[in-house]
């Protein structure tokens, strides 16, 4: 994890999917706390699930990051 970490504009904590799904399943991120970007290539992108466009992800729909996202940019509230 990378704290203070700046991509396109916006500062937030930077992790690895791997650990932020670990974050979550060991609740020390829950949906009340914020939300992250996804990130591939050190850009933020947004992915079409379930019929709609999802910019942000949070802890519960962590399942739902496709497997080309490589780290996650997380802003707590």
């Amino acid at each position: 994890m990378m704290n203070n970490t700046e991509i396109e504009g916006r500062t937030g904590t930077l992790m690895t999917v791997s650990e932020f799904k670990e974050c979550c399943d060991d609740t020390m991120l829950m949906d009340g706390d914020g939300s992250g970007d996804m990130i591939v290539n050190w850009k933020i992108v947004t992915s079409f699930l379930m019929g709609k466009y999802h910019a942000k992800v949070i802890p519960s729909e962590r399942h739902l990051i496709p497997e080309h996202v490589t780290y996650i940019l997380w802003y707590n509230k």
